[in-house]
C-alpha cells in the first residue's frame, strides 16, 4: 500500500511539473504532450529522466510553433545585438579616454623637450662666444649642466631604437665642444640638432599612432616607414656620429 502511494505521489508530481505525462493515475486532460516517463522497482523516477521530459516537451513545441520559434529566435538574436552593441561602446570609451590622456600627456612632454634642447643649445653658444673671465660664465656653465641632468631624465635610455641613448651621450659631447673653436662648435650643434630632430620626429609618430590605434601600427608596418626612419638614423649615426651604437 505504501508502495503504491509513493508512486501515485511521484506520477502526480511528475505530471504537475512536466504539464502532461502520461500515467495511469493522471486525468487525460494533464496529458497534452506525449512523454513517458519511467519508474523503477521503487517507484522512482530514472536519472536524468527530467531533462529528456523537458527537451522533449521543447522539441516538440518547437515543432508545432516555428511561427513563435523564429519570434523567439529573433527577439534572442536582437537582446544580443544590443548587448554586444553596449559593450563595444563601453570598451571604445573608455579607450578613447585613455589615448586622448596619454596622447595629451605626450604631447605636452614633447613640447617640454623640445623647449630644454633649445634653450641648451643657447647656453651652449653663449658659452662658445664667452671666456672663462667673462661675468656670468660660471652661471650658464652651470646651466648647461643642468639642462643636460634635465634632458637625461626626459629621455629614455632604454628605448628600441637607442636614439634616446645616443642624444643622452652627445649632450656631454655638445657642452665639451663649447671650448672649441667657434666653427667647430657649429658643426657640432649642427649634428646635435639633427640627432634631436630624428629622436622628436620618432616620439611625434608615436604619438600618432597611439591616437589612430592598433590598425594604423599594423599599416605604417606594411608600408615600413619606420623601417625608412631607422635606416635614415643608422645612415646618420654612420657618416657623423661614429661614437654612437645602434640597437639591432
Amino acid at each position: 500500500m505504501a508502495l503504491e502511494n509513493r508512486k501515485n505521489a511521484v506520477d502526480a508530481t511528475t505530471a504537475f511539473h512536466t504539464r502532461g505525462i502520461r500515467s495511469d493515475d493522471v486525468d487525460a486532460q494533464a496529458s497534452s504532450y506525449p512523454v513517458i516517463v519511467s519508474l523503477d522497482s521503487n517507484g522512482v523516477m530514472s536519472g536524468g529522466c527530467y531533462m529528456a521530459t523537458y527537451l522533449t516537451e521543447l522539441f516538440a513545441w518547437i515543432k508545432a510553433n516555428p511561427g513563435a520559434t523564429a519570434t523567439i529566435s529573433a527577439a534572442i538574436i536582437a537582446v544580443c545585438g544590443v548587448i554586444f552593441s553596449a559593450f563595444s561602446a563601453f570598451v571604445t570609451g573608455r579607450r578613447s579616454v585613455y589615448i586622448s590622456s596619454v596622447t595629451a600627456e605626450r604631447s605636452k612632454w614633447i613640447e617640454k623637450l623640445r623647449s630644454n634642447i633649445a634653450e641648451l643649445l643657447q647656453v651652449c653658444a653663449a658659452i662658445n662666444n664667452e671666456t672663462q673671465r667673462t661675468h656670468g660664465y660660471d652661471d650658464r656653465r652651470n646651466r648647461a649642466d643642468g639642462l643636460i641632468s634635465l634632458i637625461s631624465l626626459q629621455l629614455n635610455p632604454a628605448d628600441e631604437d637607442g636614439i634616446d641613448k645616443n642624444l643622452i651621450a652627445h649632450l656631454r659631447i655638445l657642452v665639451k665642444a663649447t671650448t672649441k673653436s667657434p666653427d667647430e662648435f657649429r658643426k657640432e650643434e649642427e649634428k646635435f640638432v639633427r640627432h634631436s630632430q630624428f629622436m622628436l620626429k620618432e616620439e611625434w609618430e608615436k604619438v600618432k599612432s597611439e591616437a589612430r590605434g592598433s590598425i594604423s601600427k599594423i599599416w605604417h608596418k606594411i608600408r615600413g616607414k619606420k623601417c625608412a626612419r631607422r635606416c635614415a638614423y643608422k645612415r646618420f649615426v654612420r657618416e657623423e656620429l661614429p661614437w654612437a651604437s645602434m640597437n639591432k
